[in-house]
């Protein structure tokens, strides 16, 4: 970024980094997203994530939250993703079950 703000005269200011403590997943949340896998018959594993996703913002002001992770063989927030479709489907069929059951 030095280079480019040498080369083009200018300077970027990317402010101040914004942080959130880890975020506990609601237990009924948690629980509600277990029980739609089962019925989708969509295999999981529970983890936890030491990340600072926005969800932890919420959890910390006092919003119930969980995540749904999909997994990815090169991790997320790398330009070579490998994430299969039927993955990401899966998350989401779980995403709209979940939203069904608890919203209708």
């Amino acid at each position: 970024m030095l280079r480019t703000e040498e080369r083009r005269g200018v300077r970027f200011h990317r402010g101040v980094k914004a942080r959130a403590a880890v975020g506990a997943v609601d237990a009924a949340i948690r629980a509600e997203l277990n029980r739609g896998a089962g019925a989708l018959a969509i295999p999981t594993i529970e983890l936890g994530s030491p990340a600072s996703h926005d969800a932890a913002a919420f959890a910390v002001s006092g919003v119930p939250m969980g995540m749904i992770f999909v997994r990815n063989e090169n991790g997320s927030h790398n330009p070579h993703e490998a994430m299969a479709m039927d993955d990401f489907l899966a998350g989401a069929a779980l995403l709209t079950w979940w939203i069904i059951e608890t919203c209708c």
